[in-house]
């Protein structure tokens, strides 16, 4: 399994609540071989996103599918009339216009960070640095100044080298 996968420059622009970006890339991360079909269990998708209730997670998918970042969602059946594992159908990823995350950050982060690491890894450029500072991501994510210097230290301390040596660019400090 590779360590990062790709998510569209868009998902971060598409209004979803944190909740929802959460399950997104879950999905997304389970994506193999730019085909996007998954078959998850919503047991597993809440699991790893921190949700406590699978109802939740189900409220979640209807949004998403609402919000076209979920195409189909189908349920087949098994044996003795029993319900197989949901198969969500995903909006395509681009050949352009998208970035990388890792694979295993989903589980460390709740929403507001998640919201954070991901427009850094948009905004990372080829040589690893980029030229937002604390105040643009603020700006751009609607949210207070001190919550971007947190992420750093967590990124630092965390050992996510990409995201957190890219917000300690000499300008970010």
């Amino acid at each position: 399994m590779k360590a990062f996968f790709k998510l569209n420059n868009s998902i971060l622009d598409s209004g979803l609540t944190p909740n929802e970006l959460k399950v997104a890339v879950c999905l997304y991360s389970c994506v193999f071989n730019n085909r996007c079909v998954v078959q998850i269990k919503q047991a597993t998708i809440a699991q790893k996103c921190g949700i406590k209730k699978i109802e939740t997670v189900g409220n979640i998918i209807c949004q998403l599918q609402r919000k076209g970042i979920i195409e189909r969602v189908s349920r087949p059946h098994k044996t003795k009339c029993r319900l197989g594992t949901y198969i969500y159908k995903l909006k395509e990823i681009a050949s352009k216009g998208f970035f990388k995350m890792k694979r295993h950050i989903l589980e460390k982060l709740n929403g507001v960070q998640l919201r954070m690491y991901l427009f850094v890894c948009r905004a990372v450029t080829k040589k690893n640095d980029m030229w937002n500072s604390f105040n643009d991501i603020s700006r751009a994510l609607q949210i207070v100044r001190h919550l971007s210097k947190q992420l750093q230290n967590f990124l630092q301390k965390d050992h996510l080298p990409i995201a957190a040596k890219s917000l300690n660019c000499p300008k970010h400090r």
